[in-house]
């Protein structure tokens, strides 16, 4: 959950004779910001590392629990039917039969057989946020069978809002106090005043018809958003059709957000795949580290406020050069790693880069296995898959 940027922040916080205690779950799904704090530091060895692995009694009675290690130690979870079980599997052929059960299970089953609210207690987690049984068009079905829309409601940015709908705020908003993943009920719409109130907790947060854009409906979300959250009940549909998202951490992630019942909803090949590791695990990890270091560099170049455009336009296009060079890797020797080569549309692209506007030429090499550096004169970024850094360095003359 917390990436580079951030720890350097809060270590540069702290008074020199301050102690830190890093305590979370290096299993989950990694920082969407660059860097992966967490398990660097434990694979570091240069601070002392307790993990806790024992199973307690009382927790070793939930299936959840015992799955969830299960998962960890890419075995298949136990999902045969049982009396008084706390997690079960639904099969479903195809995705049109597996919105539909998951509507039953939301909106019937679970309220029916657990005396839980299908609204407030339970939460839809999707590996993404497209497709059929993806989190932006389970919302919509979700919001026809457990809220169905009324008079009141209001239309705002591609979204449909009524009261007694499930949302989430989206970004942080420090003025209202109210944060990126916070739930809430939308309790009231005031089209007079043009205003709709959200209950977070107890708490009524109001937003006028031109801050929707901070909402969005939440009957179902994707196992991303969920982090750092628990639910009493969770469904998670996984099919096929989520193939390039089926990973062990995103699996293990969902599963430990129910802390009373974990639902899966879809087809036994999918699960498999998903518990077995998806072969580009490690690929799609460093995938996104490498958009955040682009991201970074282009946030270097904008902050020093370049005489035009042009720079912050080819740092753009110099991150798309570098995404697109990046393959996942094959086995291979480490001179073999050291002798690649952007390709011929990188190169293109990053001399474009350079002559449209970069005051000073830019260069890009894979150096050594796994790093890239890029150098401005006066920027170097290194980048390792698992951590980003960059430094200023004197401006060159040449």
């Amino acid at each position: 959950m917390v990436d580079v940027p951030l720890v350097r922040s809060v270590l540069r916080a702290l008074p020199s004779r301050a102690a830190l205690l890093l305590v979370g779950d290096v299993d989950q799904l990694p920082s969407v910001g660059p860097g992966q704090v967490l398990a660097d530091i434990i694979d570091s060895g240069a601070v002392p590392v307790v993990r806790l692995t024992e199973v307690f009694r009382q927790a070793a009675a939930s299936r959840i629990v015992r799955n969830a290690h299960r998962i960890n130690q890419g075995l298949m979870p136990e999902i045969s039917a049982a009396d008084g079980s706390d997690f079960y599997f639904i099969d479903a052929a195809d995705p049109e039969e597996g919105v539909r059960k998951v509507l039953a299970i939301v909106s019937e089953r679970i309220p029916k057989r657990f005396g839980l609210d299908g609204i407030r207690d339970i939460q839809v987690l999707c590996p993404m946020n497209r497709s059929g049984l993806g989190a932006r068009s389970l919302n919509i079905e979700l919001q026809t069978a457990l809220n169905p829309p009324g008079e009141s409601r209001i239309e705002r940015f591609g979204w449909t809002f009524c009261p007694g709908d499930k949302v989430m705020q989206v970004e942080n908003n420090y003025d209202k106090e109210v944060y990126n993943g916070d739930l809430g009920i939308v309790s009231r719409i005031d089209a007079e005043q043009g205003e709709l109130a959200v209950d977070f907790d107890g708490r009524e947060i109001s937003y006028g018809f031109g801050e929707l854009d901070e909402l969005v409906l939440a009957y179902a979300t994707t196992i991303h958003k969920s982090q750092g959250s628990e639910y009493p009940a969770v469904v998670i549909p996984i099919m096929m059709q989520h193939y390039t998202m089926l990973q062990r951490k995103l699996l293990y992630t969902g599963v430990t957000r129910g802390k009373r019942l974990v639902v899966l909803v879809g087809q036994r090949k999918a699960l498999a795949i998903a518990r077995k590791g998806h072969p580009n695990d490690m690929a799609v990890v460093k995938a996104a580290g490498v958009v955040g270091l682009a991201q970074a560099i282009a946030g270097q170049l904008h902050s020093r406020r370049v005489a035009s455009a042009a720079p912050w336009t080819s740092a753009c296009s110099l991150a798309q050069a570098i995404c697109g060079w990046i393959r996942p890797p094959r086995p291979q020797s480490v001179d073999a790693m050291t002798r690649s080569r952007p390709t011929r549309s990188a190169k293109r692209t990053i001399r474009s880069a350079t002559n449209s506007g970069c005051s000073t030429t830019l260069v890009a090499w894979l150096t050594t296995p796994g790093r890239i550096s890029l150098s401005s004169g006066s920027l170097t970024c290194c980048h390792t898959f698992h951590s980003c850094s960059w430094r200023t360095l004197p401006a060159s003359n040449e």
